[in-house]
């Protein structure tokens, strides 16, 4: 399952500024600045659910998580 998310997910990033550039008809900056967001956004989530998970029960994470 891991393995097809990071697929999944990695193939979009890697589509994701042709996208922007050739069918948005966005600039090459603008897209490279959307996506820099994008990925900051991504770690930032990452490192906050990292520490949350520390500090939660494993039950209550399984819970908020339906």
């Amino acid at each position: 399952m891991v393995l097809c998310a990071c697929a999944v997910e990695t193939t979009c990033n890697a589509w994701c500024a042709t996208y922007l550039v050739q069918a948005k008809n966005i600039s090459v900056d603008t897209a490279a600045f959307m996506l820099m967001i994008y990925f900051g956004g991504m770690t930032s989530g990452r490192i906050v659910a990292g520490i949350i998970s520390s500090k939660v029960s494993s039950w209550k994470l399984i819970v908020s998580g339906l």
